[in-house]
């Protein structure tokens, strides 16, 4: 993760000041994300205007509805993270 920081200020910085520095980061990538999916409802506006004549609304686009923000059992998040851990080329060292 980039934060803009070198070695020397890093290695000078209170683990507070860190964390603000993380969130102040995260906020500024929810916001470019924001601004990315902003552009692309235009885009799909304008492309859906062209080829079919109708408009589609940015939640239904991007999954902003209400079942969309569903929460995982702690079996299933074990399970995505297994799957990811397996594509990525990891190894399972827990259940031996």
């Amino acid at each position: 993760m980039r934060l803009g920081l070198t070695l020397a200020e890093y290695e000078d910085i209170t683990p507070a000041e860190l964390v603000l520095l993380l969130r102040v980061h995260r906020q500024r990538e929810d916001d470019r994300r924001k601004e990315r999916e902003a552009d692309l409802y235009a885009l799909a506006c304008m492309t859906g205007l062209a080829v079919w004549g109708k408009l589609e609304r940015f939640d239904v686009l991007f999954g902003r509805d209400a079942d969309h923000a569903q929460e995982m059992t702690a079996e299933e998040m074990l399970d995505q993270v297994r799957a990811i851990n397996a594509a990525l080329g990891g190894t399972n060292s827990f259940d031996g």
